[in-house]
């Protein structure tokens, strides 16, 4: 990223000694702190913020809005996405923020920016007939049927649902504990880690349906199977639930290519594993569910945020509530004509 757009003179390439002159306005621990709340798309980028730890105060007291503008522009034209861009800004305005606490400048530059805001995805979740088509299909699929199933039945991330351990499932209790997820480590050559901490940073409690318990049972009894197959092969470090047949973690972009296989052959090529997550809570909220307690479940910070991301009206929960006005107003009307007569 040319963050030297951002400058009036070019950033250098050492760190400046610390004088009062020289003072960085990001200690190390903050800069930390901030990269780990962008998603991971976004981190690459963020991490070049480190180059702000160089600017002389001068540099940081000439930044103006319309600098920031232009270099979104110029993000912007290398194809990156506004929420990409977004995120971006965002981390710079963390650190400006710092500046103006430690007296650096009195304004942040970064606010009321003229950028594009940043859209909404369109989420497209399995409508209420696609549901069975899509759990005929993975069948097919051996290997991940049963995390598939698992991600549609609990709402899980898949990062949640990969990462899960079996010390963390209560079959007899029917709840598993969601603290922690599968990742990939960006900084030591793309290598997969088991990360002490959900998206929120929150853990929960999640209850499981009939059909998410059976999901378990059978994966139990199919790693059982794998590892007398595999014999010494069989490696299951980490003691996770859902594996391949070896009794490795299941690799992200493979589970993503297998799923895409299914959706092609349900007609619907756009589905993505994550919309197993819309599905379930549009279901739940179709079904007349708690919206705080399908809060809960799905790990979001707001009931609000549940409602407005994840709600979607379904065709017949649409006709209840259309048939449910036609109701209303006639009985209005009926009202009416009594007390006329």
């Amino acid at each position: 990223v040319e963050w030297g757009l951002l400058l009036k003179s070019p950033i250098p390439r050492e760190a400046p000694k610390s004088t009062s002159e020289e003072r960085a306005i990001w200690d190390e621990k903050t800069m930390l702190a901030a990269l780990q709340t962008m998603t991971d798309p976004t981190l690459h980028l963020a991490v070049h913020l480190s180059m702000i730890l160089s600017l002389r105060v001068g540099e940081i007291l000439g930044l103006q809005p319309g600098d920031i503008e232009d270099m979104a522009e110029t993000l912007s034209k290398k194809k990156l996405s506004p929420k990409t861009v977004k995120n971006v800004i965002t981390v710079l305005h963390t650190a400006l923020a710092y500046a103006i606490k430690k007296g650096i400048i009195v304004k942040n530059p970064c606010e009321n920016l003229d950028i594009e805001k940043c859209k909404k995805h369109k989420i497209t979740p399995l409508l209420d007939g696609e549901i069975p088509a899509f759990l005929k299909a993975i069948e097919a699929d051996s290997e991940f049927k049963n995390a598939y199933a698992f991600c549609l039945y609990t709402g899980l991330r898949e990062g949640e649902c990969l990462g899960l351990t079996w010390d963390k499932v209560d079959l007899k209790g029917g709840c598993i504990s969601i603290e922690q997820q599968l990742q990939k480590d960006r900084q030591k050559s793309g290598t997969y880690f088991i990360k002490n901490a959900t998206k929120t940073k929150k853990t929960r409690t999640v209850y499981l349906t009939e059909d998410a318990v059976t999901c378990l049972e059978n994966e139990k009894k199919r790693q059982e199977e794998n590892a007398k197959l595999a014999g010494e092969l069989w490696d299951n470090e980490w003691n996770l639930v859902f594996t391949n047949d070896l009794g490795r973690y299941i690799v992200p972009m493979t589970f993503y290519k297998h799923f895409k296989r299914i959706a092609e052959k349900i007609g619907r090529p756009d589905l993505r594993p994550h919309d197993l997550r819309h599905t379930l809570a549009t279901v739940a909220i179709a079904s007349g569910s708690d919206v705080k307690s399908l809060q809960d479940m799905l790990g979001h910070t707001t009931a609000a945020m549940t409602l407005d991301v994840y709600a979607h009206p379904s065709d017949k929960r649409q006709r209840e509530v259309v048939g449910g006005i036609q109701e209303r107003f006639r009985g209005l009307a009926k009202g009416e004509e009594k007390q006329g007569q």
